[in-house]
């Protein structure tokens, strides 16, 4: 025998690592399948909130909108008060 590891200990070693690199494997697997649940859990919660819970990014726009009817229909009532004074007169 030289000085390196015997036979019985290579083979040892070898299945050692077999069996680290397939549990690291299964480790692996499970974790990958376990982010997709939670993924997907994440998903449903998001579509089941009511619907008067949106996104900033929506709740912004939609306000950008209604502000900018409104500002229109306030400059109409103005105009028609203004019509309206003009027939006092």
């Amino acid at each position: 025998m030289t000085r390196g590891l015997s036979d019985k200990l290579v083979k040892y070693l070898n299945i050692l690592v077999y069996v680290l690199i397939s549990m690291m494997s299964i480790l692996i697997a499970w974790n990958t399948n376990y982010i997709f649940q939670v993924k997907d859990q994440v998903f449903i919660m998001r579509e089941a909130l009511p619907k008067e819970f949106v996104q900033l990014e929506r709740y912004l726009s939609d306000e950008r909108k209604l502000e900018g009817q409104l500002n229109r229909i306030y400059d109409e009532i103005k105009a028609v008060g203004i019509k309206v004074d003009g027939l006092k007169k």
